[in-house]
């Protein structure tokens, strides 16, 4: 951050000071010394990123005046305690990582993302029963004002289709209703891992040999855990006492690598103001993260379930190797210690090779031919 400022120092004493904070975290300290009127100065501070939240970060320029004893003579309006930020200060964004790991509900939350990546959701598809109710209709216009609140532009550009509507590649979709109203949930029936029906929460087991992968994986991280005397016992969605009053989820799009599908499956039209007061309140929190959340009243709980990961923005080939490598670290000790006994073979044929052609170098001298 580059900082610019302006105060008057000809009533201030030793110790006044603007301070800069990061959401409520102190991250630099300018002394402000008296002198003979309005003076400016500049400061280039380093903003650290662990202190900033995915979204809706707050910055306060606090100036912390300590009067000095001012003479009845001189003039009262230099007697005024007054400090400004200039308009020139900028803050250089340059070289940050434009890219996120996705299903990742809290930006949906926080931001509305990923439809608010573009301010008047062109690129965003919002799929609504055939004949919505009014609950549902005011659902929909609540969230369009809530991106619209986090964007500071109006949702001017969004696309509104019927639960027959073509999954394209290059949108965003956000499908919501309930139920019994909307027939969208019964057609991504295959890509949801867990759905909320008539009768309560379903979690659907994955198959395959990625199933089995996942499954030896956290096996392992069990394992460790119970080694070090902290068991993880995995947590999966529930009924509970009750059925959950709505469901919120987040998949990958079938059509496209980096799109996303999110649902809001509300348990009946009575849910929806249940739900917009809940997403209102905790919009700004950590309740609602991971890949999908359950609805009980006002509580809100979520789950990170065991889906396919993928990722938002501008990530690349090298970064999402890396990635691949730590989240695959059985394979890539196999893979290490593998290379290992391949290029210790290389040396010791090489080794063996040299030290041959010493030896038949030494006989040839030692006996040379008549």
């Amino acid at each position: 951050m580059h900082l610019h400022y302006r105060y008057n120092a000809l009533p201030l004493a030793q110790g006044s000071a603007l301070r800069v904070f990061i959401n409520g975290v102190l991250i630099n300290e300018i002394p402000l010394a008296p002198g003979p009127g309005q003076l400016e100065g500049q400061r280039t501070i380093l903003v650290p990123v662990a202190n900033l939240r995915p979204f809706g970060n707050t910055i306060l320029f606090n100036y912390d005046f300590i009067p000095a004893r001012v003479k009845k003579a001189q003039d009262p309006t230099m007697r005024t305690l007054r400090g400004e930020i200039l308009c020139n200060s900028t803050l250089d964004l340059h070289g940050l990582a434009l890219w996120t790991s996705m299903p990742n509900l809290e930006l949906f939350a926080n931001a509305g993302f990923p439809f608010t990546r573009l301010a008047d959701l062109s690129e965003t598809t919002v799929v609504l029963p055939v004949a919505p109710s009014s609950d549902e209709i005011a659902l929909y216009l609540h969230l369009m004002s809530q991106f619209g609140s986090q964007t500071g532009y109006p949702a001017l550009r969004v696309s509104v289709a019927e639960p027959n509507a073509i999954i394209d590649s290059g949108r965003d979709y956000l499908i919501l209703g309930t139920v019994a109203n909307q027939p969208a949930f019964n057609s991504l029936d295959s890509l949801l891992p867990v759905t909320l029906e008539a009768n309560g929460v379903h979690v659907k087991q994955a198959q395959g040999y990625l199933s089995s992968a996942s499954s030896i994986k956290s096996d392992a991280v069990q394992w460790m855990s119970g080694m070090l005397g902290r068991p993880i016992a995995p947590e999966l969605p529930s009924n509970g006492q009750r059925i959950p009053d709505a469901l919120i989820e987040e998949v990958v799009s079938p059509s496209s690598p980096d799109r996303s599908i999110v649902i809001i499956e509300l348990k009946q039209n009575s849910s929806a103001d249940l739900f917009a007061d809940a997403l209102l309140e905790h919009s700004q929190s950590q309740d609602i993260t991971g890949s999908a959340t359950l609805q009980f009243g006002s509580e809100l709980k979520s789950y990170q379930l065991s889906v396919d990961a993928y990722h938002v923005g501008d990530i690349t080939q090298f970064r999402i190797m890396r990635i691949w490598l730590t989240q695959h670290f059985l394979l890539l000790l196999f893979v290490v210690t593998l290379l290992s006994f391949l290029v210790a073979y290389w040396v010791y044929g090489w080794m063996s090779f040299h030290a041959h052609e010493r030896l038949r170098l030494a006989q040839s001298v030692k006996y040379p031919n008549k």
